[in-house]
């Protein structure tokens, strides 16, 4: 039986709980092996990715007396509620008791976590060990709460859930859109990739604000540009500017971004999700969205292609207009990140390069480690536009019309 049908995607998670879920169901089959039922569940991660969707089917597959401990009230009374609340389930066994968001039981800055809250909890726990009661707590930051509390006897198991996978969004967009009125072009892989790293949550409201978008136009389906359009609005956090932005700008500004896009084409063909100079309040500049290879972090040729990438918008400015890009210090100060994690990783091969010795090691006859690295990127990108100068202008250009490029747009113009 599929105790999550109503969740999509995540089977690595289903898996692991049906397979607690059968534990605690069928507790004889195990306890004849000799073994433990584990102790309660705790399901942590950031906002919006399902917890307490998945608790709650989690809570329904046990078919138990159930208890929802939510904190809604001033801390005072709180821990009264706890108590009674905990105590009702003992004289109700058997139970299962819903710590949701466990991690906001308390809002005392000082020594938070020996708050009276957390101390109830972890005690009350302790005092259900012998009985027939199982916790399952959800939490978006373990990082604020007792060490005690999250060790092993008081929750056995922990699991991370983590945002969608990009095969799971699409399957998520799909679901929602299922219902709705949509047109016949909308490429569900291509918005997915936009939102790459979107949680479920986030999935969820881009779709119902294209749906506001399309109805606001008196459109009868909805249409691509509706989900761009939710998407931009999204991103960007902000509502759409009408006013129309001044030419000198908006060649400067597609160049920049073209010069990003292209490159980060060359070094790593069909990463580039979305590409926009759309107009959205207070914002300087445009935006690049692209699909970063799952084993960046532990592969230096991937960091350094995005570092050769950010400067990228810089050196195309620079090599079509001549003229220092003073809109690049963003990009400027994530390269250096990514540069000094480089340097973390792979260069400093001492524990003397560290602390005191941190400086000197970045200095290189005179001038610094960070300092020549740059220039040497930025020299590699500027090569690759000045290789690629007919796709660059052409990206621009197209870009400057259209203001949306999506990853099939940007591959017809540069492998056409």
């Amino acid at each position: 039986m599929d105790n999550f049908n109503n969740i999509i995607g995540y089977n690595h998670i289903k898996n692991e709980l049906n397979r607690i879920i059968d534990c605690i169901n069928n507790r004889d089959k195990y306890e004849r092996l000799g073994v433990k039922i584990p102790k309660n569940l705790l399901l942590h991660g950031v906002p919006g990715v399902g917890k307490t969707l998945f608790a709650n089917a989690f809570i329904n597959a046990l078919n138990r007396n159930r208890y929802i401990i939510r904190k809604d009230m001033p801390d005072g009374k709180f821990v009264e509620f706890i108590n009674n609340k905990i105590r009702e389930a003992i004289d109700n066994q058997p139970a299962v008791i819903l710590l949701d968001d466990i991690d906001k039981f308390s809002n005392n800055d000082d020594n938070h976590r020996n708050s009276d809250e957390f101390i109830v909890v972890q005690s009350l726990i302790d005092d259900c060990k012998d009985k027939d009661i199982y916790f399952v707590a959800t939490a978006n930051s373990l990082d604020d709460m007792p060490d005690s509390l999250l060790r092993a006897g008081r929750f056995d198991t922990k699991i991370r859930i983590e945002e969608p996978t990009l095969k799971d969004a699409v399957k998520i967009i799909e679901h929602y859109l299922r219902d709705k009125k949509v047109a016949k072009d909308i490429d569900y892989e291509e918005i997915a990739k936009i939102l790459d790293g979107g949680s479920c949550a986030l999935l969820e409201t881009i779709i119902n604000e294209a749906g506001l978008y399309a109805g606001y136009d008196n459109n009868e389906i909805i249409r691509k540009q509706d989900i761009i359009k939710a998407c931009l609005r999204i991103i960007y956090n902000e509502p759409y500017n009408e006013e129309e932005i001044p030419l000198e700008r908006l060649e400067v500004v597609s160049y920049h971004e073209a010069g990003h896009a292209l490159v980060l084409e060359v070094l790593e063909p069909h990463s580039v999700n979305l590409l926009t100079i759309e107009n959205y309040f207070s914002n300087k500049g445009g935006l690049t969205s692209s699909t970063r290879n799952e084993n960046y972090w532990y592969n230096i040729g991937y960091m350094e292609n995005r570092i050769i990438a950010l400067l990228a918008g810089k050196a195309a400015t620079e090599l079509q207009f001549n003229r220092l890009d003073v809109g690049a210090a963003s990009d400027l100060e994530r390269a250096s990140n990514i540069l000094s994690r480089i340097y973390n990783d792979y260069y400093a091969n001492d524990f003397s390069k560290f602390g005191r010795g941190f400086s000197e090691a970045y200095k290189v006859k005179g001038e610094s480690w960070m300092t020549l690295k740059l220039k040497e990127y930025y020299n590699k990108a500027k090569a690759i536009l000045i290789d690629n100068k007919d796709k660059l202008d052409k990206l621009a250009n197209e870009l400057k019309d259209k203001k949306v490029l999506l990853q099939n747009d940007i591959n017809n113009i540069i492998r056409r």
